[in-house]
C-alpha cells in the first residue's frame, strides 16, 4: 500500500514534470518562431533553464529516499590511495611510495611549466582563448544574465557570451585562482599539471585495482605519462589545459565502475554522475570521450560479469543525473545551432594504422603514439586473450572501439587518438597479470623484470626530449601577435573595431586579446563555427580580406567601424597573391606598419564607435 504522504509526493512530482513539459514545449516554439531575433535566445535560456529546474526537482522529490542513500554512500566511497587498494596490499605505504613515484615522473616531465609564462611554441596554443576570456572578465564584462552569461564586445561585433558555447568550467576555475595567485597564466599550467598528474594516479589505482598488482598499475601509469599523444594532445599541439581538466577523471570513472561490479553500489552512481558532470563542463571533447567511456565500458563489464540488467540501471541513473546538473549549459550552447556546430571544420586525412601507430620516433605535435607502447598493448592483448584471461576482454574491447571510432569519424577524428594508447598503455600493465595465470614463479619473476625493465628503457628515452618540449617562457612578447597587440591598441583603444587575420604565419585573432583584452576585434576567441551557423555578418569581412573584394570591404568597414586591417602577409603571398595586390592598391586604404608576417592597413573615413553610441543615445 501507498502512503498518503507517498501520494501527495507523487502529486507534487508529476505537476512538476507537467509544467517543465510545457515549459520546454514553449521555449522550442519561442525559438523558431524568433530565431532571427537574439532576444529570442536569451528567453529560450531563462525557459530552457527554468523548465529543467523544475525537472531536477521533480526528480529529487521522486527519487528522494535513493539520493538520501546515495548521498550518504559518498562519504564511504573514498578515492584515496590506501582506500582503493586496501585489498592489494596490507602497507597503504607501498601504496604512497608508488603515488610518489608517479607524481615524481609527471613533475620531471612538466617542470619547466611551473612558472609565468606562454607556451614556447606559442603559435599553437589555443590556452590563448581562455586566458583572453579570463583576462575579459578581470577587467570587467559588460552585464551579467543567467545562467552563466559573461557579455563582451571584444568580439563578434556584438556582445558575446564567453561562456556560452564552451563549457564554463574551463573559464570560471581559473578565474577563481587566477584571484589567488595573480598571474592567469600561471593558473594554467599549475593546472595543467595538477590534472595530469590526477590522470597518471587515477591510472595507476585503475590498473593497480583491476589486475591486483601494483606492477601493473605502476607500468600503466609510467607509459601513460611519457605517451607523445598524451602530451601532444594538450602541450605540444593546442596547450589544452581545459581538456586536461576534463579528461583526468576518465581513470577514476572507470575505477567507480569496477567498484560497482565488486559490490560497492552504495554512491557511486551520484560519484560516476558528478565526474561525467564535470568533464563535460570542462570541454567538449573530454565530455565525449568521459561519456562514450563510462558507457561502453559498464556495458562490457556488464556482459562479461552476466550482470547486464545491473550496468543497464548504473547508466540510467548516471546519464539522468548528469542530464540535470548539465543541462542548464548544454540547452541553450547546442540545442539552436546542434551538435554539429561542434564539429565544424574540413574533415582531415585518414591516416594509415602504421602511420598512427607504429612510428618509433615521434614529435609532439603529431597525434600518433609511439611503436613501443602498440607492439606492447598488443602483446598484453594477445597475451590475455591465448592465457583466457577474462580481465583483458574489457579493455581490449575498448580499444578496438576507439580505433573503430578514429576510423569513422571524419572530423576531428584526430583528436580520439589518445584514447587508444590510454588503453594500449592499460593492456600493456597486463603482462605481468597475464604470466602469473601460467603458475610457475620464475616465470612470473622474470615476466616482472622484464616488463619492467622495458617501461623503465622507455623512459629513459622518451622522457628528456618530452621535456624539453614542455616549456614556458616569454619569447611570446618578441611576436608579431605581441608586438601587433600593442601597436593597435595604442592606436585604437576601444574607440574603433580591428579586423585581425588567423593564419599560417600570423595568428593575431587568437592571441592579441590575451595580451590586450580590451581591442575589439570582429572576429576573436574561436566559437566561430557556431556563430557562422547563425550566419554572423561580421564573417563576411573575414571573406572580403582574404579573397581581396575591396569594393565590400569598405562598405564592411564603414559599417563595423573598422579603422585597421591586419593580415598574414605571408598566407596572402601563398595563397592569394592577386588578393593581396588589390588590397595594396585599393586607395581607402593606407599601409601603416609592418612586421616580421603581418601588415596592418589603416582604413580611411571610418568613424569611431563613441560617436555613434552618442547620437543614438
Amino acid at each position: 500500500m501507498i502512503s498518503d504522504d507517498e501520494k501527495k509526493r507523487r502529486i507534487v512530482s508529476y505537476i512538476f514534470i507537467m509544467v517543465s513539459v510545457v515549459l520546454f514545449m514553449i521555449a522550442t516554439v519561442e525559438l523558431y518562431v524568433r530565431r532571427d531575433d537574439i532576444s529570442s535566445l536569451l528567453i529560450y535560456s531563462y525557459l530552457c533553464f527554468s523548465a529543467y529546474a523544475l525537472l531536477g526537482t521533480a526528480l529529487v522529490i521522486l527519487n528522494s529516499q535513493t539520493l538520501r542513500t546515495a548521498f550518504s554512500g559518498i562519504l564511504r566511497l573514498k578515492f584515496t590511495m590506501s582506500a582503493q587498494l586496501r585489498g592489494i596490499s596490507r602497507s597503504g605505504r607501498t601504496h604512497i611510495l608508488c603515488c610518489l613515484m608517479v607524481t615524481l615522473l609527471c613533475y620531471l616531465m612538466l617542470r619547466d611549466t611551473l612558472r609565468p609564462g606562454f607556451p614556447r611554441d606559442y603559435l599553437n596554443g589555443t590556452v590563448a582563448f581562455y586566458i583572453a576570456k579570463v583576462n575579459m572578465i578581470l577587467q570587467g564584462f559588460t552585464r551579467y544574465i543567467p545562467p552563466c552569461y559573461f557579455l563582451t564586445s571584444s568580439w563578434y561585433c556584438v556582445e558575446y557570451p564567453l561562456l556560452r558555447f564552451y563549457p564554463p568550467l574551463s573559464t570560471l576555475v581559473p578565474l577563481l585562482l587566477a584571484k589567488i595567485l595573480g598571474n592567469v597564466e600561471l593558473t594554467y599550467n599549475i593546472l595543467c599539471f595538477l590534472a595530469y598528474t590526477a590522470y597518471c594516479l587515477g591510472i595507476y589505482c585503475f590498473s593497480a585495482s583491476y589486475f591486483n598488482k601494483i606492477l601493473s598499475g605502476l607500468i600503466a601509469a609510467f607509459l601513460w605519462s611519457i605517451c607523445n599523444v598524451n602530451l601532444t594532445s594538450f602541450q605540444g599541439m593546442y596547450w589544452e589545459a581545459t581538456r586536461e581538466l576534463g579528461d583526468a577523471v576518465i581513470p577514476w570513472t572507470l575505477l567507480a565502475v569496477e567498484r560497482y561490479f565488486q559490490g560497492h553500489k552504495k554512491g557511486t552512481g551520484i560519484t560516476i554522475a558528478l565526474m561525467c558532470m564535470w568533464s563535460t563542463l570542462s570541454n567538449t571533447i573530454s565530455m565525449f570521450e568521459e561519456l562514450v567511456n563510462f558507457t561502453f565500458y559498464t556495458l562490457v563489464r556488464a556482459i562479461t560479469s552476466g550482470s547486464l540488467k545491473k550496468g543497464v540501471r548504473l547508466i540510467g541513473e548516471v546519464l539522468t543525473y548528469t542530464a540535470i546538473t548539465t543541462a542548464w549549459w548544454l540547452i541553450p550552447a547546442i540545442i539552436p545551432y546542434g551538435i554539429s556546430g561542434y564539429l565544424v571544420g574540413p574533415p582531415g586525412p585518414l591516416r594509415s594504422f602504421a602511420y598512427l601507430f607504429l612510428n618509433p620516433e615521434p614529435k609532439v605535435g603529431k597525434f600518433v603514439i609511439q611503436l613501443p607502447l602498440t607492439l606492447l598493448g598488443l602483446i598484453g592483448l594477445c597475451l590475455g586473450l591465448i592465457l583466457r584471461c577474462k580481465e583483458i576482454l574489457p579493455l581490449g574491447t575498448m580499444f578496438v572501439l576507439w580505433v573503430a571510432l578514429i576510423y569513422s569519424i571524419n572530423v576531428q577524428w584526430c583528436r580520439l587518438i589518445p584514447m587508444c594508447a590510454l588503453f594500449l598503455a592499460l593492456l600493456t600493465a597486463a603482462i605481468p597479470y597475464s604470466i602469473k595465470l601460467v603458475k610457475k614463479g620464475s616465470l612470473h619473476r622474470a615476466a616482472d623484470v622484464i616488463s619492467l625493465a622495458l617501461t623503465m628503457i622507455m623512459i629513459a628515452h622518451y622522457l628528456p626530449y618530452y621535456s624539453s618540449q614542455c616549456v614556458v617562457d616569454y619569447t611570446v612578447l618578441q611576436s608579431d601577435e605581441y608586438s601587433s597587440a600593442v601597436w593597435l591598441w595604442d592606436h585604437v583603444g576601444t574607440r574603433y573595431r580591428v579586423y585581425v587575420m588567423y593564419g599560417d604565419h600570423y595568428k593575431g585573432s587568437q592571441w592579441i586579446n590575451a595580451f590586450r583584452p580590451g581591442i575589439r576585434q570582429v572576429l576573436g576567441g574561436f566559437d566561430q563555427g557556431i556563430i557562422n551557423m547563425g550566419k554572423t555578418r561580421c564573417f563576411e569581412v573575414d571573406a572580403a580580406v582574404k579573397w581581396g573584394d575591396t569594393d565590400k570591404l569598405y562598405r564592411l568597414c564603414k559599417e563595423f567601424h573598422i579603422r585597421y586591417i591586419a593580415i598574414d602577409s605571408t598566407w596572402m603571398r601563398k595563397h592569394n597573391p592577386e588578393g593581396l595586390s588589390r588590397l595594396m592598391s585599393a586607395p581607402f586604404l593606407k599601409l601603416s606598419i609592418r612586421f616580421k608576417h603581418c601588415m596592418i592597413f589603416e582604413v580611411k573615413g571610418i568613424s569611431p564607435l563613441d560617436l555613434v553610441q552618442e547620437k543614438r543615445s
